[in-house]
């Protein structure tokens, strides 16, 4: 208790250093007072011979909110919760840097920045940009936000970066060369891998697990290359990696800042306070010791700075000033210097220095025996449910901006318009990335602000979606639909949170349902929440150009929804909506109609597909609920068990409670509780869709959830829709998780994972690849963050279990066969990293809050069946995007005969034809007008595949020139088209930046035989590989601008 108090009244004062205390402050590293007095007089040598030096690198970690929210954090508001403010920080070190040009500093927050560069004069404004171009000012990483890296999906890691990218190069014209990461818990493959197409040398972290950071120490490895995704690209994308010695802060005694509480340099030896002579002592011991634990290049990289320092930049630099020319007058041997980390990796590249490698990721991390930074992969659920739907509408808009975009008939006030809902767009989410914020690690009320600045930029962007979306439907239906067009963003609820119940609560309504497919997969139902079945529904056949008789199924479950007892009806209907089309869903009241399929309870409890018969069986303990699935394509039949179970979250004093951070779990837990008991079970069996639905509810504790077995006639995969009720207000703290169980397969201890949505990683249980681990913890430490799929295979045969989800979640398989997801968690102590709450989320009513999630399960054998991972996939990530009109517009779009378009962008038919495989995803940002940034994703694994899949070529030409035609007709053609290819964020030319780069050697460069990269056979038709994404600019030049044979990409690609 004496831990909690002691924070709480540092955190009350304002004193404690914002951001998790961790081990990675300990210098002593288990050496003895011995160590520290020889090395007092350990000469120092360098390869060159002369003096080491040290570069000093003023820095400050801004964090785009956590105790406080982005504008608080920007302005210095409400200093009591924390004396922080960027606007101050940015201010001075701009003049201390205009005042002395030898100083330097790093900037790193977009987002702050681009707040405080909008007040500037313009003389202000050149006088930095003149400091960039010296070098004096780095901009690291860059991205509106530093990200984290367990929680985002990649294609939001992306856009982060994108968008402070893009205000750099308008604004000052350069790209950033270096990743600066050193605040996320845990570090993923995909952020090497993707910081290595962004054109940076080298990144820069800081929290390692205490294991890993105690061998790399002793082993000189605490500078290494990263060569993510070894199987699929080699080393192709390797990058330059550096953990950080002592945090991300100053050296223990060196923090100059006002609040730090160390003494600043005091070289007046008339003075009382003089300090100089220890002061410059105690650093040379400092970096005397550091400098045992890195690779000998003559240079020592030093961070001076740590979170929200340099609010008074003179007092830190005035120290700083001392502190150098004290040393340098004193030592020979070392000299320091103000730098930045360009100039260090400079300086290192020169050397012939053969680095360690590494090929594994940094997942989980651990800063203590019993302290594994795992809950953070869950907290706050329906948060990362939010940003995930916000990054659909994203991605959904973009694409009709895009297309609009290039349209000969756009008008300026469209353009305007489209651009400046993307920026909002883009700008929440950015800041939703912040390892704070995706995470769920900031405090309650600035989770709350950073869902209102996420409801605030969909009510900007939705209006325009929606008009672009009027104008796409009357260009190819030839109707003008005068009715705005509402967006429904809880689909997943009740016909309540959608349009639908707004209009009518009775839903005695006529409506038509625009569906537009932003992936480029076709889907074949839509699901529509109705308030009953008496529905005609039909469906509009651009081929045909008619409605037609549509099939569809009512299926109507009694729920409670916010402590309301609730008739939740779902309108599925069969509808073949083809990629990046929009469909028709043409919905009419009539008494006449029932679709509601009849709920039975008789055995057998069975569904079934084209694919397979689900019955179930039994119920058990151990299992849960128990079904046999028969395959009906092979002759194949498993067992698998479902059932909802928690552990108890630890809440005593000897290790760290559970918290927004940390999963720890209650002494004595070896394995989970059953959270509830199956109250009823029920099946439906209808046309589209069949359905088992299993009420879980506890009379004496009160927990309760709903769970749902789809069967959709087409598609191959089960869909577990999962609906948990308020956690109960015990005081007890519970970590609830939803449970697959094989009872056929052995996985032997293994499964996988994927990285935000990209390679599936290989996970041993209680193993790591990078050092012989040693096991406090076998529940947490084995728990990792998935945002798309976990798997398990048998070791004996093909057998193979996948399920797949659509947010960031934790993880594992800590019993052979048992898949466990976090669904939810609530907490009610802080885990001690400096938030200061516990993570007690509850509703409007002040109820814990209904957590509700869909989970897609297949089981199969891999030489009958092919894994569906990756096309579903497409589908969660860029799932149907829904709007309502309650205008009877149907026999109007009859009478139109000739439609101007088909309604059809890139169907499957265009995408063949340009040699796009399945797996692909086709993202695409408007620009300017007539200008388009296209990316191409082929999000296919090598875990799937094999080792040697067949290569897709894509026809660029082709595809670009579709794009341009499918906007303004077949009969249309651009006088010329400018294809470059550019890094990940579009900043430079992607062969600029490969011939620019620095190449690094490897130790085992002579050991090691990387796949063979494959080559494009032109500049037209380009390789695009399992797991590659490739970003272009295209550039259309119209018949009114003059063609120029010698016409470069835009100038800012050179």
């Amino acid at each position: 208790m004496i831990k909690l108090s002691l924070l709480s009244l540092l955190l009350a004062n304002g004193l404690v250093k914002a951001g998790p205390i961790t081990k990675d402050m300990d210098t002593n590293h288990d050496h003895d007072a011995k160590y520290f007095e020889e090395l007092k007089t350990k000469p120092i040598k360098t390869p060159n011979g002369g003096p080491l030096i040290v570069h000093l690198v003023p820095h400050s970690h801004d964090d785009v909110g956590w105790l406080k929210t982005v504008e608080q954090y920007f302005s210095g508001a409400h200093y009591n919760t924390q004396k922080a403010g960027v606007e101050l920080i940015i201010s001075t070190v701009i003049n201390e840097l205009i005042e002395d040009p030898v100083k330097r500093f790093s900037l790193v927050e977009m987002k702050f920045f681009t707040m405080w560069w909008k007040y500037q004069t313009d003389d202000l404004k050149n006088k930095v940009k003149q400091l960039v171009k010296e070098g004096r000012l780095e901009f690291l990483n860059a991205g509106w936000s530093m990200s984290d890296e367990a929680c985002p999906h990649y294609e939001d890691f992306i856009n982060n970066m994108f968008i402070g990218h893009q205000f750099l190069l308008e604004e000052f014209g350069v790209k950033p060369r270096v990743g600066w990461h050193i605040d996320p818990f845990g570090h993923s493959n995909v952020s090497p891998r993707l910081f290595a197409d962004m054109g940076f040398d080298a990144w820069f972290f800081a929290r390692l697990d205490y294991q890993d950071k105690d061998r790399r120490l002793a082993d000189l490895e605490m500078e290494f290359l990263w060569r993510p995704m070894y199987n699929h690209f080699g080393k192709s994308k390797q990058i330059l990696t550096h953990a950080l010695y002592q945090h991300y802060s100053a050296p223990s005694g060196f923090s100059f800042d006002t609040y730090s509480g160390d003494d600043g340099i005091v070289d007046d030896p008339t003075l009382s306070s003089y300090n100089l002579d220890t002061k410059v002592q105690q650093f040379h011991d400092y970096l005397v010791h550091q400098a045992q634990h890195y690779i000998n290049t003559g240079h020592l990289f030093v961070v001076m700075g740590d979170d929200f320092q340099y609010a008074n930049a003179k007092m830190n630099f005035y120290s700083m000033d001392r502190l150098i020319k004290g040393f340098n007058a004193k030592f020979s041997d070392m000299q320091l210097r103000y730098s930045t980390p360009s100039e260090y990796l400079d300086a290192i590249s020169q050397q012939n220095v053969q680095w360690p490698t590494k090929y594994d990721d940094m997942f989980p991390y651990s800063d203590d025996m019993f302290s594994f930074w795992t809950g953070y992969f869950t907290s706050r659920s329906n948060d990362k449910d939010y940003i995930r739907r916000g990054s659909h509408n994203l991605h959904a808009s973009s694409k009709l901006y895009s297309f609009n975009a290039i349209e000969t008939s756009v008008t300026q006030q469209r353009l305007n318009d489209m651009m400046n809902a993307q920026y909002k767009m883009m700008d929440v989410m950015g800041i939703l990335q912040h390892h704070d914020s995706v995470t769920g690690t900031g405090k309650q009320a600035v989770a709350d602000n950073y869902a209102w600045k996420m409801y605030k930029a969909l009510q900007a962007n939705n209006p325009v979606f929606s008009q672009v979306l009027s104008d796409i439907l009357q260009g190819s239906t030839g109707v003008s639909f005068d009715d705005a067009w509402d967006w429904c963003f809880r689909e997943n609820t009740t016909f309540v949170e959608c349009p639908i119940g707004k209009k009518d609560p009775d839903g005695k309504v006529n409506m038509h349902i625009a569906a537009f497919n932003p992936s480029t997969d076709p889907t074949n139902y839509t699901q529509i929440a109705v308030p009953h079945g008496a529905y005609k529904v039909q469906v509009y056949d651009w081929g045909k150009k008619q409605f037609v008789d549509a099939t569809a199924d009512v299926i109507c479950d009694q729920e409670t929804f916010y402590t309301k007892d609730v008739k939740n009806c779902q309108l599925f209907v069969e509808y073949t909506i083809q990629g990046m089309t929009v469909g028709i869903v043409n919905i009419q009241y009539d008494t006449t109609v029932d679709l509601t399929v009849k709920q039975q309870n008789e055995s057998p409890i069975q569904v079934s597909n084209l694919y397979e018969k689900i019955t179930q069986t039994e119920f058990n303990d151990y299992d849960g609920v128990v079904f046999q699935i028969q395959k009906l394509l092979y002759s194949q039949n498993y067992k698998i068990g479902f059932d909802l179970r928690y552990w108890k979250s630890y809440q005593g004093d000897f290790k760290d409670p559970s918290g927004v951070y940390m999963f720890s779990t209650d002494f004595f837990s070896y394995d989970t509780i059953r959270y509830s008991h199956v109250q009823t079970i029920f099946y439906y069996q209808g046309k589209v869709v069949q359905q088992i639905t299993i009420t879980f509810n506890d009379p004496v504790t009160l927990q309760s959830g709903t769970v749902k077995l789809r069967l959709y006639r087409l598609n191959p995969v089960q869909e577990w829709n999962v609906k948990l009720d308020s956690i109960p207000n015990t005081g007890q703290g519970m970590e609830v998780t939803v449970n697959f169980k094989s009872l056929d397969i052995d996985n032997n201890k293994t499964f996988y994972t994927d990285a935000n949505g990209l390679e599936m990683q290989k996970r041993v249980l209680n193993y790591r690849p990078s050092w012989e681990l040693e096991v406090f913890d076998n529940i947490t430490s084995n728990y990792y963050p998935i945002q798309t799929a976990v798997a398990i295979r048998d070791t004996q045969n093909k057998h193979q279990m996948t399920v797949m989800n659509a947010r960031s979640q934790g993880c594992s398989v800590l019993k052979t066969g048992r898949i466990e997801i976090m669904h939810n968690r609530r907490t009610y102590y802080d885990d001690h990293r400096g938030m200061g709450e516990g993570m007690n989320e509850v509703d409007e009513n002040g109820n814990g809050i209904t957590t509700i999630n869909s989970y897609y399960l297949q089981i199969f054998d891999r030489d009958h069946e092919e894994s569906e991972q990756r096309y579903t996939q497409l589908h969660q990530d860029e799932p149907l995007q829904y709007f309502f009109n309650f205008k009877d517009l149907k026999q109007e779009i009859l009478e139109k005969k000739q439609p101007k378009m088909s309604g059809k962008f890139l169907s499957e038919n265009h995408l063949k034809m340009v040699g796009l495989p399945r797996t692909t995803k086709v993202e695409l940002l408007p620009m300017s007008q007539n200008s388009l940034m296209l990316r191409l994703e082929n999000i296919a694994d090598k875990f799937d595949l094999g080792s040697n899949p067949t290569i897709p070529y894509v026809k660029l030409d082709d595809l670009a020139n579709a794009i341009y035609q499918l906007s303004n007709g077949a009969d249309v053609t651009p006088s010329q088209t400018i294809i470059s290819e550019t890094t990940l964020t579009g900043n430079q030319l992607y062969s600029y930046m490969q011939g620019n780069k620095i190449q690094w050697t490897g130790k085992d460069d002579n050991f090691i035989n990387p796949p063979v990269q494959p080559l494009d056979k032109s500049s037209n038709e380009i390789a695009l590989e399992a797991q590659r994404i490739r970003t272009y600019m295209i550039q259309y030049i119209t018949f009114d601008q003059p063609k120029d044979n010698n016409a470069e990409p835009k100038e800012f690609l050179n």
